[in-house]
């Protein structure tokens, strides 16, 4: 590595910057925070760009370090999408990649269906030793940040990998219940109630497990209801979603698919995540049929196994006046205020 000393400083402050820069940010601060608490003490919880903490003791020997034992040659998967010679484009990789050297002793934890099963079928319920995160009881925290007219509110529990054979249902029924602007969380609290101008639910499927969250924001006086709300809706879910509302999600989830996959460098991007993530590249193709075979019963399944509202973290960000005195869920509650909350 050629990078100085005085370069990685440049670095660290401009990291700095852009973290002191979500403390201004309510919805951004939430975000992290919601992350941070939801993956407790696993790797997940860290923010890609560190925390505060962490950077300031970072010196040039341990970008070096890390270099020398992460970006290496059998960690590492090229992909080239376009318009080329197979033979032409593996001697070109070769030329330009032989002096390319490395050794490390870094364990990359495996992802295969047998390593996964051992550890167990679901994510859930893993020790705090495992390099599965572990969610065992749902927990309440509300954050009081003086002056906030609105309130951030995110609502969310330990997911799947994306290897996970639920992952088509899982997605589908995201979709269906808040992954898109027509989706039945949008219509129910924003459309016919009123309480937010944004709200939806998301799916982030990790190598290891990901978590799926519900993320708006309202007014302090409607905190309470809109929060009661997102969970009526929630345990009505599987009653509510009918045939035609699943043919329009799945109809909106394929073309949105083959719209990502337009340019080669989005092509190019998916088939590294693939291989990262130990998926057979040969699932690309059969992507459509298989959100296309998703059918209600399937969607019931994921609200009865993974949607019960056991197990769920919630976080709340408010001024220091707003409280709600009953919550829609049994769980230890944790008030903080801002400045408690460290990134």
């Amino acid at each position: 590595m050629r990078q100085s000393q005085k370069e990685i400083e440049r670095l660290k402050k401009q990291y700095q910057a852009e973290l002191l820069q979500i403390r201004d940010d309510p919805s951004d601060f939430a975000s992290l925070s919601f992350i941070k608490k939801l993956y407790d003490k696993h790797p997940y919880a860290t923010p890609q760009l560190g925390t505060l903490d962490g950077l300031k003791n970072i010196k040039r020997e341990h970008v070096v370090s890390f270099y020398k034992g992460h970006l290496i040659p059998h960690n590492a998967v090229v992909a080239v999408v376009g318009d080329f010679e197979t033979s032409k484009m593996h001697g070109l990789l070769e030329k330009f990649f032989a002096g390319w050297a490395g050794n490390s002793h870094v364990v990359i934890p495996s992802n295969s269906e047998e390593s996964r099963k051992n550890e167990s079928e679901t994510t859930l319920s893993k020790s705090s030793n495992s390099i599965f995160p572990s969610l065992k009881e749902s927990k309440i925290y509300v954050i009081h940040k003086p002056g906030l007219s609105q309130s951030q509110i995110r609502i969310g529990t330990l997911a799947i990998p994306r290897t996970h054979p639920d992952y088509f249902q899982y997605l589908v029924s995201n979709h269906l219940f808040g992954g898109a602007f027509g989706a039945l969380l949008n219509q129910k609290i924003r459309d016919d109630l009123g309480l937010t101008y944004s709200i939806y639910s998301q799916l982030k499927p990790g190598m290891m497990t990901g978590h799926w969250a519900i993320q708006t924001f309202t007014r302090n006086d409607q905190l309470s209801k809109t929060v009661q709300e997102i969970f009526s809706l929630l345990s009505k879910f599987q009653d509510l979603a009918s045939e035609e509302d699943l043919k329009q999600a799945k109809a909106h989830l394929s073309g949105s698919f083959l719209l990502s996959q337009e340019t080669v460098e989005s092509m190019a991007s998916t088939l590294l995540l693939y291989r990262s993530l130990g998926l057979p590249s040969e699932e690309l193709k059969n992507w459509r049929s298989k959100v296309e075979s998703i059918n209600l019963k399937q969607v019931t399944h994921i609200a009865q196994n993974y949607w019960t509202g056991k197990n769920v973290v919630i976080l709340v960000l408010t001024d220091e006046k707003t409280k709600i005195e009953k919550w829609p869920i049994e769980a230890s509650v944790s008030e903080l205020s801002f400045e408690e909350v460290p990134l």
